[in-house]
């Protein structure tokens, strides 16, 4: 599991991204500034791959979590797939070159459009998995398969109905929460298309949640996803192909109690490897985003002011909801330090941002040190995941440029936008 400040470390008073100086990041490519290891990245997705030694898996990161083309890039260059949500990620896909077997195509609302685009993938091939979230769904993924005389391969999203013991914004497998078809519904599905001539029923797919951090729901929803496997499994004259099991695994970003990759693994091959369901010989699928990319990158942004009174101390920096929503939308905590390492006292401070919204805060009551000056840099951890891929142009602001480190070199992976690019499409009569 990577933490915050594993490949950020101070040299000399001064924060690296692993053998490069923040501050020359910034003075070159200015602020706000997405800095990502590349390294760390690495050292994520393997340690996930090598725990599921011995059960054949595939480890689609699900790119929702930062769908920036140069990680996509590295993700394949380790022989990993993606999980997408949209026609724009399915897009992103195929610009960054990952086969088609390799895709998972999820998402509580596809569109005759994204459907297609599923479908025709290349030339030759459609995705590998259609996630299908309801009965109507697959009413319309039939329809247009029969179209264009493909043969859709899909997986049932099971709903569970466990708590993840997560915040219930990124809660997905209650019944209460839009995803997923319950046991009624699939087996419904299941009758209504076994004998479809393009409806290829290749899987079942669960999620409950992001950012977890109690293996209970896990293990108790991988276990209701296995009986299901086997009970679809036997009502077909051939078994399933894949078990999609998700992603969610939490990570660090303040002083959570996480869960171990050993144990995650753990969980997965106590289920899945026992010698009556290897039988069906299926191939497991998982998503993981947070977990590879959070604690990978940084957000770095400059103190442009400072307002301290009686009750309340705030530092105004460049950098906003614009940039990391987490706080404002989730209530999230993210660390944040000081570049320049400053040896005296602290005191809690609001780090807030130049947007026109009260919510607009990266941290509140962060322990900042008391002589930080204007003009110097901070650095808002864990903003890898659901930072950059979130951030918008509100209040007018082009969004921030992104940087892939890896020892002393850099990379520009999104330049920063131009004023002009926030009127490119739009008309001036």
């Amino acid at each position: 599991m990577i933490q915050p400040l594993e490949f950020f470390p101070y040299v000399a008073q001064e924060l690296y991204a692993e053998k490069t100086s923040v501050i020359k990041c910034a003075e070159k490519y200015g602020t706000p500034l997405f800095i990502y290891s590349e390294t760390a990245i690495k050292k994520a997705y393997q340690a996930l791959d090598k725990s599921l030694e011995g059960i054949p898996h595939q480890i689609c990161y699900a790119m929702k979590a930062n769908s920036n083309l140069s990680i996509l890039k590295l993700i394949k260059s380790m022989g990993g797939g993606v999980d997408t949500v949209s026609g724009g990620e399915l897009f992103r896909a195929k610009k960054a070159g990952i086969k088609p077997d390799r895709i998972v195509f999820s998402g509580v609302g596809k569109s005759v459009k994204e459907i297609e685009q599923a479908l025709k993938y290349s030339q030759k091939a459609s995705v590998a998995l259609i996630n299908v979230e309801s009965l109507e769904e697959l009413d319309a993924i039939a329809i247009v398969a029969k179209r264009l005389k493909k043969t859709a391969s899909i997986g049932f999203r099971f709903n569970p109905d466990v708590d993840a013991l997560t915040h219930k914004h990124i809660s997905t497998g209650k019944n209460e929460n839009k995803f997923g078809m319950t046991k009624p519904e699939i087996l419904q599905a299941l009758e209504k298309y076994k004998k479809h001539p393009k409806i290829k029923i290749s899987g079942i797919s669960i999620h409950i949640g992001s950012q977890l951090t109690n293996v209970y729901p896990l293990r108790n929803a991988f276990q209701e996803c296995a009986e299901l496997f086997e009970l679809l499994s036997d009502s077909l004259p051939q078994s399933l192909k894949f078990i999609d099991l998700g992603g969610g695994v939490g990570v660090q970003y303040q002083n959570e109690t996480t869960i171990p990759i050993d144990s995650y693994a753990g969980i997965i091959k106590e289920i899945f490897k026992r010698p009556k369901f290897q039988q069906y010989k299926p191939k497991l699928l998982l998503e993981p985003g947070r977990l590879i990319i959070a604690n990978s990158g940084i957000l770095v942004s400059k103190i442009l002011y400072r307002k301290y009174r009686e009750d309340k101390n705030f530092v105004i920096v460049d950098a906003g909801m614009t940039e990391l929503i987490r706080p404002a939308l989730y209530e999230a905590h993210h660390g944040v330090l000081s570049v320049k390492k400053h040896l005296g006292p602290t005191q809690p401070i609001d780090l807030v941002g130049p947007i026109c919204e009260t919510g607009d805060f990266l941290a509140r009551g962060a322990n900042l040190p008391t002589g930080i000056a204007q003009g110097e840099y901070v650095a808002v951890l864990s903003a890898g995941a659901y930072a950059s891929a979130m951030s918008s142009q509100y209040n007018s602001r082009p969004r921030a440029a992104e940087i892939l480190v890896s020892g002393t070199k850099i990379k520009v992976i999104r330049k920063r936008e131009t004023e002009r690019s926030l009127i490119l499409n739009e008309e001036i009569k």
